[in-house]
C-alpha cells in the first residue's frame, strides 16, 4: 500500500470512529437514582428529589420522573424539567416545577433525561 493509501485509510478509520462516538453520545440514556422526595424550603414549588450521587443532568433538562411502586404521591411522576440542582450536606437534590404534596413514607425512584 502506498503512503497516500495509508493516509486515506487512516482518515477513514478516524472518521468512522468519530461518527460512532457522536451517535453513542447522542443516544445513551442519562439517568439518576434518587432515595426519596424532598421538601425544599427555598425552591419555588418546594419539591425536590434527593440522592447520594451527583446527577449527570443540568438545569433546564427535560426529564421523566418514575418513583418505585407504592409511591404516595404518584402525581410527581411524569415528564417535567429541572429547576435547580443543589447540594444538601453530603447529598444532591434535583428540584422540579411541581408542588410538594406533603410528607410520605420513603420512596426511591429514577430520573431519566427525556
Amino acid at each position: 500500500m502506498t503512503t497516500k493509501g495509508k493516509i486515506f485509510l487512516g482518515i477513514g478509520i478516524i472518521a468512522v470512529a468519530g461518527i460512532g462516538y457522536y451517535f453513542y453520545k447522542k443516544t445513551k440514556i442519562t439517568s439518576w437514582q434518587f432515595d426519596d422526595n424532598y421538601w425544599l424550603k427555598d425552591a419555588q414549588n418546594k419539591l425536590g428529589f434527593i440522592g447520594s450521587k451527583k446527577p449527570k443532568l443540568k438545569v433546564g433538562d427535560a426529564i421523566i420522573i418514575k418513583q418505585d411502586a407504592g409511591a404516595k404521591h404518584t402525581e410527581y411522576d411524569g415528564r417535567t424539567t429541572i429547576q435547580s440542582i443543589v447540594r444538601v450536606d453530603d447529598k444532591w437534590v434535583v428540584s422540579i416545577p411541581k408542588m410538594y404534596r406533603g410528607a410520605s413514607p420513603k420512596n426511591a425512584g429514577v430520573i431519566v433525561k427525556a
